[in-house]
């Protein structure tokens, strides 16, 4: 399959923050959940807003809104479940020959 035909072929999440708008490849979208709880912790880096508990799993919280627009949210409609891949996980091998869930982090879209 083409390179071109590959990303024809590809479905994309479309969110908008503010005025602007971004599309997101399905592939990387766990889910898109209403917003829940989030447990803040005293120490904690900028970057991590906090966690929520989502089936059963620790996910963090992260708020692109501010690296992506400038401006930090002051509402939310959902929280966008991004999957994390890296190294054998993203194959959803544990290196032990069986499979694995890919780890989630959760991302703040309003």
């Amino acid at each position: 399959m083409t390179a071109s035909l590959e990303l024809e072929l590809q479905s994309f999440v479309l969110l908008r923050l503010g005025e602007r708008r971004f599309a997101v490849s399905a592939r990387q979208i766990a889910e898109l959940v209403a917003p829940s709880r989030v447990f803040r912790f005293p120490h904690h880096t900028p970057k991590i807003e906090g966690v929520i508990l989502r089936r059963g799993r620790i996910v963090p919280v992260c708020d692109v809104s501010e690296a992506l627009t400038g401006k930090r949210l002051t509402s939310r409609r959902f929280y966008l479940i991004a999957v994390r891949r890296y190294g054998a996980h993203q194959r959803g091998d544990d290196g032990r020959g069986g499979s694995r869930r890919a780890p989630c982090r959760g991302l703040v879209i309003a």
